[in-house]
């Protein structure tokens, strides 16, 4: 039977009846993922890691000032529900300016760290890319500056890790090779930490701007201690990385317990790094106006200089291309990879549909022509 808000019986002539038949089986099958309301979202990627299916979409303006962000949700099927990792859903419940929501994971932000060429902002419009087990973010970026050409854009790709809990989160660094294998000589340092503020964007005033972050020093010292701009405590088995910042300077936007994927790659002038990428934390509880609570959690990002040689080839274990294993080790469908499983492409998320959805979209743009089609003619005369 036709869904409640269609016409029944359908329409006399033949062309309107398959519209009709067509429209109310896309309409019976569909899925509201995300948005509402007229909120702003768009750039939608769709991937599947291990249990989850990622759905990341960017927020706000495109244009320098506008606040253009890209957030992610997940969730355990295809059709939802998303949420975000303060158990925020995707999907609106009433109409708002979702900058000031504080909706889904921040992923990426206005900052300033070592290695780093420039101030970037306006990140979004991405694409993800599968090669093998690995994950990538493909999207266009605006630089903060007051002067010259304010709305000059370039593509950046970054590669993405899974973190201890399962979300997929941005290395440090544009892409120059892949992530590498830590040894445990490497996680002690001292650490330039990027709080990803879900709340703040850069809106003009170039390098002087407050929307941008500026790293902070937190050290990992030996025994478990936390020293530099925070105090508490740190551990670390294989891969993962768990701190806990009991207490913080003013500004750092840092407290509680944040986990994190370990890594290696090289800044963006070629030198390497030792790397951690996660989230955590309970600094950022504004919900928005349309959910109760949150958790507060944000990502967040820390590097180091990476110097002692003789470590750096005990990590390698004679390659350089080790990739850090996936926080979930439940293997890739099949087939997400190109030929030989070494050319990465966009995911086929659209083999995930069910037939019928296929068959009524098909029927639509065929219905829909055949109007046109005939439209056109009884205007000719």
């Amino acid at each position: 039977p036709p869904p409640h808000f269609l016409p029944s019986p359908p329409p006399p002539h033949p062309r309107c009846a398959l519209v009709w038949w067509a429209l109310s089986c896309v309409l019976e099958t569909a899925q509201k993922i995300a948005g509402g309301f007229g909120t702003s979202g768009e750039g939608t990627a769709l991937v599947h890691q291990g249990d989850w299916w990622y759905l990341m979409l960017s927020y706000g303006g495109l244009g320098q000032t506008g606040g253009y962000q890209m957030r992610e949700f997940r969730s355990r099927s295809i059709t939802g529900p998303y949420l975000d990792q303060n158990g925020k859903p995707a999907v609106y419940g009433r109409a708002m300016n979702d900058l000031d929501a504080n909706r889904g994971l921040r992923i990426d932000s206005s900052f300033a760290q070592p290695g780093q060429e420039q101030v970037l902002t306006s990140q979004g419009g991405n694409a993800l890319l599968i090669d093998e087990d690995r994950v990538f973010n493909v999207y266009h970026t605006r630089f903060v500056r007051a002067e010259g050409n304010l709305e000059e854009h370039q593509v950046r790709v970054k590669q993405m890790v899974q973190t201890p809990d399962g979300w997929l989160v941005m290395t440090p660094f544009e892409y120059q090779d892949s992530v590498g294998k830590v040894a445990s000589g490497q996680v002690i340092g001292d650490y330039q930490v990027v709080v990803h503020d879900p709340f703040h964007y850069y809106a003009g005033s170039g390098l002087s701007s407050p929307a941008i972050y500026r790293s902070v020093s937190v050290s990992l010292l030996a025994g478990g201690r936390l020293g530099g701009q925070v105090q508490g405590s740190w551990t670390a088995t294989g891969g993962d990385l768990t701190i806990k910042v009991d207490s913080a300077e003013p500004g750092t936007l840092l407290h509680g317990v944040y986990r994190a994927r370990l890594g290696r790659q090289l800044d963006e002038q070629g030198h390497p790094v030792v790397f951690f990428s996660g989230l955590g934390g309970d600094v950022f509880t504004d919900a928005g106006a349309d959910v109760s609570k949150a958790a507060g959690a944000a990502a967040v990002w820390g590097t180091r200089p990476l110097t002692d040689a003789k470590v750096q080839e005990d990590a390698d274990g004679g390659n350089g291309h080790v990739t850090v294993p996936a926080a979930d080790s439940t293997p890739a469908p099949a087939g997400r990879s190109g030929k030989g499983g070494k050319t990465g492409r966009l995911p086929s998320t659209g083999s995930a549909l069910s037939a019928p959805v296929a068959v009524a979209s098909a029927a639509l743009v065929l219905g829909l022509g055949a109007l046109v089609f005939t439209a056109i003619r009884r205007a000719r005369g």
